[in-house]
């Protein structure tokens, strides 16, 4: 028979350096993230007042008068717009593609999630103007995981398994701009797309599972080359759910709208990919204030220099004399994020699992019930079990 001392040999020995891996491992996987949320590191490029032009805070509706809050560089979230990542030709063939990708890989949206924003919507109809809904039931999405509580079947894998042959050659072509245009932004880890044939979006903000990566760019396509509305929101502050109220205030008064013009792309990292949430209100677009909307933005003439002027230049030139198709796509790439500009990750000492976490599941996301819980369902569930399941799913937010 093995003495004590054996068995403390054949089991304490492993056990201490499988736990101390561990343990560095997950110091490893935070330390990452704490570096890339520094606001003084230096692995992004630096911004200037011009990349502030495509960036406002949103203006309360009460204010009459108004294009939004003007933010300085060091008000920066972490969020920046290259003009240039597409030509023309380009922006239309993959405008094209992605009509056939939803063809063979897209999905409609979940119905249930369609009822629960209709029920809420339905529940304030005599109070406010009603909010049509019929382009978010239109709305088809590929996703190569779980989003929400339905899932997704994107052949290509996810995360560390995601395999590049299995990708249509025009979405590795685009895979590889990004990376050549946005330097440092590592492997890719997700793709995400989402395609409205009005041409008209509406998503929610919420947080992003950190099995996606550090970092993510945002790419419009529209076939009527007009820009696109990006609303940042806090995640840890209290939101307007009102549809209605969203419509014409946004989600939150801290919220930050981003307007990418037609070829453009904007990355997301740093503090605005882990603290905010992006999303794009219903209806009609504006940019920093309810009077500010598109077609003010088209057609008002600007006296000073900056972005508005040359978004309103760029589309005026290229926006053609006859636009029959009104089609819409968002194509969301997420990546690993800078880590060191000489290697990469190692996929062997610094695991998927460790690092990043699992692959997202629908039992991770928020089911689409009412999510005010009665008196019944607390007393049945215990209030201090209740108490810690919410304190739990708080954590996992943040």
């Amino acid at each position: 028979m093995l003495g004590a001392g054996s068995w403390f040999v054949g089991l304490a020995i492993p056990t201490v350096f499988v736990g101390g891996f561990i343990a560095s491992r997950k110091r490893l996987a935070y330390q990452w993230r704490e570096e890339l949320m520094d606001p003084d590191n230096t692995v992004y490029p630096p911004i200037t007042m011009n990349d502030m032009d495509f960036f406002r805070g949103v203006s309360p509706s009460y204010q009459k008068e108004g294009s939004g809050v003007t933010l300085a560089v060091n008000e920066n979230i972490g969020l920046y717009v290259n003009r240039d990542v597409l030509s023309v030709e380009e922006r239309n063939v993959l405008m094209d593609e992605v009509v056939r990708w939803v063809s063979l890989f897209g999905q409609k949206i979940d119905p249930r999630k369609f009822d629960f924003y209709e029920n809420k919507n339905n529940k304030n109809k005599e109070n406010s103007n009603d909010v049509d809904l019929k382009c978010y039931k239109e709305t088809s999405i590929i996703s190569d995981h779980a989003e929400d509580i339905q899932l997704m079947k994107a052949p290509w894998g996810t995360g560390d398994r995601i395999r590049y042959e299995a990708m249509p050659a025009t979405l590795r072509f685009l895979v590889d701009k990004v990376q050549r245009t946005f330097e440092g932004v590592g492997r890719l880890r997700h793709v995400y797309v989402e395609y409205s044939p009005s041409g008209k979006f509406y998503h929610e903000p919420r947080a992003t599972k950190g099995f996606d990566g550090h970092d993510y760019v945002i790419i419009p396509l529209r076939s009527d080359t007009n820009p696109t509305v990006v609303t940042f929101s806090p995640l840890l502050r209290s939101k307007v759910s009102i549809l209605q109220e969203v419509q014409e205030n946004s989600w939150t008064s801290r919220d930050i709208d981003a307007i990418i013009p037609s070829n453009a792309a904007l990355r997301v990292y740093g503090t605005a990919r882990y603290e905010w949430g992006w999303g794009i209100r219903p209806c009609e677009v504006w940019f920093g204030h309810r009077q500010n909307t598109l077609k003010h933005l088209l057609n008002t003439t600007f006296v000073h220099r900056g972005m508005m002027e040359r978004v309103k230049r760029r589309l005026l030139y290229m926006k053609p004399k006859h636009t029959v198709q009104q089609d819409a796509a968002l194509v969301v790439l997420h990546f690993e994020g800078p880590r060191d500009n000489n290697k990469q990750r190692s996929l062997l000492l610094q695991p998927e699992i460790l690092i990043f976490g699992r692959p997202p599941a629908p039992e991770m996301y928020e089911q689409w019930v009412e999510d005010r819980p009665t008196q019944e369902v607390v007393r049945k569930e215990g209030v201090f079990l209740f108490m810690i399941k919410n304190y739990l799913e708080m954590l996992q937010v943040s």
